[in-house]
């Protein structure tokens, strides 16, 4: 019997109830921190104005990152394990799932620690940021929330 339960993680308020389109990440070894900046999909362009974000995207740190890990959409152990994944509150349109995800009692952690040894799943939290192609697996030690490090605004080319 699978034990993994996947939740809705919200990083900020008014963030909008888009889908996701892309994320960049950077790793600095030197303090442990993971940098994630997240685009929203803007489906203004698939001509769907009302769905246009009023922000490109988010900038969110995972510090005492314990492990990280991208998957392509199809490769992603949530898609294999058939876990429920949140979906998106409002109807949109090519929407789907909500892009940000606490998985608890994780069954990628349990692996992770196995094959680690120097720590156990039940001192690390799992943090998953889930594009349209591409699913984040983030482990942080326990207790380390992601923090919502501000808006990446649109450019004027946009």
């Amino acid at each position: 019997m699978r034990k993994d339960q996947a939740v809705r993680w919200v990083p900020t308020d008014e963030l909008p109830e888009l889908p996701l389109a892309a994320l960049d990440l950077s790793y600095d070894a030197s303090q442990n921190l993971l940098t994630a900046h997240v685009y929203f999909r803007d489906l203004s362009a698939a001509g769907l104005p009302q769905f246009e974000p009023h922000i490109r995207g988010l900038t969110i740190a995972f510090n005492n990152v314990e492990a990280f890990k991208a998957y392509e959409e199809y490769a992603d152990p949530i898609y294999a394990a058939g876990d429920d994944v949140p979906l998106l509150t409002e109807s949109v349109p090519f929407g789907g799932t909500w892009g940000f995800i606490q998985m608890l009692r994780s069954s990628w952690l349990e692996r992770l620690s196995i094959r680690n040894g120097s720590w156990s799943a039940e001192t690390a939290s799992h943090w998953v940021v889930k594009t349209g192609d591409m699913v984040l697996h983030v482990a942080t030690r326990l207790g380390t929330a992601p923090d919502f490090k501000g808006w990446v605004e649109k450019s004027e080319q946009e």
